[in-house]
């Protein structure tokens, strides 16, 4: 695995972890990824944070190229609005 790419996904599970308006906001940066797999973690690390601002940020996902990753920004979205 590419060393770079390992140290990408450990910064995600960081920023899913440490949770909060900030971490959502960096994560909304890698939704312009063009590694999908990247772009699908950030957004259920966006999932797991949670608020207003993950859920803003959650919403451009929706157009993404991947139908996966609509589906699950979709999901995120819809679990949000139910809480």
């Amino acid at each position: 695995m590419n060393p770079n790419r390992r140290i990408r996904e450990a910064t995600i599970e960081a920023y899913a972890t440490i949770g909060g308006n900030e971490s959502a906001m960096a994560l909304a940066t890698v939704l312009n990824d063009q590694d999908a797999s990247l772009r699908a973690e950030a957004v259920a690390a966006l999932g797991e944070i949670g608020g207003k601002t993950a859920v803003h940020i959650l919403q451009y996902a929706l157009a993404d190229e991947e139908d996966a990753i609509r589906k699950a920004a979709t999901e995120y979205l819809a679990e949000s609005s139910n809480q």
